[in-house]
C-alpha cells in the first residue's frame, strides 16, 4: 500500500471508530501502531485523534512513543512536526 492510501485508510478507520464512540478500539489501535511506519503515517494517527484526546486514555502514551521515535529519526524537526498535535 502506498503512503497516500495508507493515510486514507488510517483516517477512514479511526474517524469511523470515533464517530461510533468506539474510543476503546481507538485506544487499542494506538497501542499497536508500529513506529516502523512512515513519519507521515505516524503523524496521521496523532492528527486524527487530536480532537478526541480527552476521551482516549492511551493517546498520551502514543504521543510519548511518537516523540521518542521522532527524536531518533528527525531530531531537528520534532517540535515543528508535533506542533498543535500534543
Amino acid at each position: 500500500m502506498d503512503e497516500d492510501a495508507a493515510i486514507d485508510a488510517i483516517y477512514s478507520a479511526v474517524d469511523a471508530w470515533l464517530r461510533a464512540g468506539l474510543f476503546m478500539t481507538v485506544d487499542l489501535a494506538l497501542d499497536d501502531v508500529p513506529m516502523a511506519l512512515s513519519v507521515v503515517e505516524l503523524l496521521a494517527y496523532a492528527s486524527i485523534t487530536s480532537a478526541a484526546k480527552d476521551k482516549l486514555s492511551n493517546r498520551d502514551r502514543y504521543m510519548k512513543r511518537l516523540r521518542a521515535h521522532l527524536e531518533q529519526v528527525r531530531p531537528d524537526d520534532v517540535e515543528e512536526l508535533l506542533r498543535g498535535l500534543e
